[in-house]
């Protein structure tokens, strides 16, 4: 067994984890859930970090949206730690970059270099 409990004679060899139990004061005890969550923790600290970084775009952008700018430029953004190269989605649409990021999108204007921050609610994925 993973969680060191001995197991019973009945109880058959090529179980690898204790049968889940319920206390009396409602906890649980469940070897084969620890197990897994300890293993799945590792693969997803990528995944995590990666959430954080756009929750925190998010947040940039909507403090810089509020802001009322006349305009906008590259620096704002680096400021606010926000890297176009990290967006969720990048559309090139007459003569237009558009850079998607959680609830906010960046565009880019090629011929003026003009940025603007609009809120949207479009279904990414």
């Amino acid at each position: 067994m993973h969680c060191g409990t001995p197991i019973a004679d009945q109880v058959h060899k090529a179980q690898k984890f204790c049968s889940k139990e319920i206390y009396a004061d409602g906890s649980i005890k469940n070897c084969k859930d620890r197990f897994w969550t300890e293993q799945r923790k590792q693969e997803r600290a990528a995944f995590y970090a990666l959430e954080m970084y756009h929750r925190s775009c998010s947040e940039s952008l909507y403090q810089l949206y509020n802001l009322d700018l006349p305009y906008l430029t590259l620096d704002h953004l680096t400021d606010m730690g926000i890297d176009l190269s990290r967006c969720l989605m990048h559309r090139v649409e007459q003569n237009e970059h558009r850079f998607f990021y959680l609830g906010f999108c960046i565009t880019v204007k090629t011929h003026t270099n003009q940025l603007q921050i609009t809120p949207h609610n479009e279904q990414l994925f």
